[in-house]
């Protein structure tokens, strides 16, 4: 058996009224419903069946001049909070030529719970791995004789080598002129 789950979306002060029936387990084929309400002189409604694997497109025109384009599309496994939820998105244009142009709305319309609750958490991440330990100092890495540092690249790496040369060493000869 399938829940089925009321949720309501308005705009225009309340003269444009969604209201979705949302299918809580989509996958078993019982498709959400949208029912349009226009307030704006004598109330009218219309209906639109949310297909599950496709955005719906519809376009209604109301008596008082109201109208109302667009897609609704409905979509499993939308974390909100972390639950795992089935949303209803939305694009759409509503609005009539006594009113200033129209407005656009893009987004998550209604939402309510999937049948399975809550997602399962990703597990934690592994702690990161102590750093290697530092090589011991060189007494004086000046001194003819003394190691090279190792240097590596990483494959594909921009610069693929580093130039590194020793320092002169001072001289007392250079630390006299100073």
């Amino acid at each position: 058996m399938n829940e089925m789950v009321k949720r309501t979306w308005t705009t225009l002060d309340g003269r444009l009224i969604f209201d979705v029936i949302i299918s809580c387990n989509p996958g078993d084929g019982v498709p959400s419903v949208a029912r349009i309400v226009c307030k704006m002189g004598p109330e009218e409604e219309h209906i639109v069946k949310i297909h599950e694997s496709r955005s719906t497109p519809f376009r209604i025109g109301f008596h008082s001049g109201l109208q109302v384009e667009g897609e609704l599309q409905q979509r499993a496994h939308v974390h909100i909070d972390g639950v795992d939820s089935v949303g209803i998105f939305a694009d759409i244009r509503f609005g009539t030529t006594r009113l200033s142009g129209e407005t656009h709305f893009e987004g998550l319309m209604v939402a309510c719970p999937s049948r399975g609750g809550h997602a399962p958490w990703p597990p934690a991440p592994a702690p990161p791995d102590p750093p290697a330990p530092l090589p011991p100092p060189h007494d004086d890495p000046t001194e003819p004789g003394s190691p090279l540092p190792i240097l590596s690249g990483q494959p594909g790496e921009l610069f693929s080598y580093v130039y590194v040369r020793r320092w002169p060493r001072v001289t007392d000869e250079d630390r006299a002129r100073r």
